[in-house]
């Protein structure tokens, strides 16, 4: 059946615009497998992790409740399941179509208003919505939109404008409207206080606009140029700051700490020096699953979600570090090439921004583990404790993969039309 193309409604297009179903096998020959067999990997590393990280005595001697943590984050892994077979099973232009982003994005303003008003504040940052007996974190979701939003607006860019009455009166003001709403989405975040969150949807998002619009020579630019504000920065805050003081803002005492984390290893330093402790107990080869002695009485704070490595790195040694940053690179490598080879716009910015999002959320997290930036308390992607981190890579992968598929169908289309003619 071919694809409608018609004037009716976006919600009509929604419930008809499918060209044809998809069937299991073609899902299953579809498949991208090695971006799959690594996302289950990481799935599976970071269930064992969690269960192991959370199996700990302490400071005063209570025993953790390992079962309840990994519950919580098997049943995330669950439900990103469901989705993604839903997912799976979506056309191209469900992602594209302005209206479903418009939709995704006003539930994501309503979403963070909620979080304002009456959500639960932890680490500094009050991002989580109390849903029952659980919270959840909403702005994880909107990297999954801020990716989709930047990766249309940016495909349109490439084509040439049909000259109708449609497309002028409409679609620039639907761009406008989806650029406020996604812009005041970023302000509640920061309002939040989630600095680390904000900083990584913007990153991947201009990085998205940057390497696909501008060359490489104005990227390397703008890399030195940051690489100098950094340094700049640490210099004046350590000129300024080089005191600990509890009643700064968190913030700042993580810069501080970041500068110098052992002349304050007893205050802000502690988490970094502890961490750092970790990795050294680990040397090669780890002391073993479930035989780290950092993640008792309390020596590393957070042990289970953003120092999550360091104590990988305690049980299974740099070897272990490093073959779980493997794992990651394959799955980059993988969203890289399939967006230098898509033969579609959207698509290919979509892999690219995935791509991104992935590499500056794992240098965030690694890069504030080992004292190269400063702390930021985001999650190691699949890896670290985290229900609604999980359900959100879950989900993107989902996509990634649901996009492979059609880019797959796509160019056997394509082949059979050249192979006819």
């Amino acid at each position: 059946m071919k694809e409608h193309h018609t004037s009716s409604s976006h919600i009509k297009r929604l419930l008809n615009g499918h060209r044809r179903p998809f069937s299991k096998v073609e899902i299953k020959s579809g498949l991208d497998k090695p971006l799959f067999f690594v996302t289950c990997a990481l799935i599976i590393i970071g269930l064992i992790m969690v269960f192991s990280a959370t199996t700990s005595i302490g400071p005063n001697g209570e025993v953790t409740d390992p079962v309840g943590h990994f519950t919580l984050q098997l049943t995330a892994v669950l439900l990103g399941v469901v989705f993604s077979w839903g997912i799976l099973h979506l056309e191209e232009f469900v992602f594209k179509e302005y209206a479903f982003i418009l939709a995704s994005l006003l539930v994501m303003l309503i979403l963070l208003l909620a979080v304002h008003f009456f959500g639960v504040e932890a680490g500094g940052a009050k991002s989580w919505l109390p849903i029952g007996g659980a919270t959840v974190q909403p702005s994880e979701f909107l990297k999954i939109i801020s990716i989709l939003t930047i990766a249309r607006l940016l495909s349109d860019t490439d084509r040439i404008p049909l000259l109708s009455e449609i497309n002028w009166r409409t679609v620039p003001r639907v761009k406008l409207i989806i650029v406020g709403i996604l812009l005041a989405c970023f302000i509640l975040i920061l309002a939040q206080s989630d600095v680390g969150m904000l900083l990584i949807i913007l990153t991947t998002c201009i990085l998205m606009v940057s390497l696909t619009k501008w060359s490489l020579r104005v990227n390397l630019l703008g890399l030195i140029g940051a690489l100098v504000a950094v340094v700049l920065m640490t210099g004046l805050i350590r000129l300024l700051f080089g005191d600990a003081n509890p009643n700064r803002h968190y913030i700042l005492n993580r810069f501080i700490a970041f500068v110098n984390p052992y002349e304050f290893q007893d205050s802000l330093g502690f988490q970094l020096v502890q961490g750092y402790q970790a990795i050294a107990n680990g040397g090669l080869f780890g002391r073993g699953l479930g035989q780290s002695l950092m993640k008792h009485d309390g020596r590393l704070p957070a042990a289970e979600n953003d120092f999550i490595l360091a104590i990988l790195v305690e049980e299974f040694g740099i070897v272990g570090g490093i073959a779980v940053l493997g794992l990651f690179f394959i799955l980059i490598f993988r969203l890289i090439r399939w967006s230098t080879h898509s033969q579609d716009s959207f698509r290919s910015k979509v892999f690219l921004g995935i791509a991104i999002l992935f590499f500056v959320q794992i240098v965030v997290n690694v890069g504030g583990m080992l004292g190269l930036i400063p702390l930021s308390g985001v999650t190691l992607p699949f890896i670290s404790e985290g229900g609604t981190s999980m359900l959100m890579f879950i989900m993107m992968m989902a996509i990634a993969l649901r996009l492979i598929i059609i880019e797959k169908e796509s160019s056997t289309i394509v082949q059979e039309k050249e192979e006819s003619a």
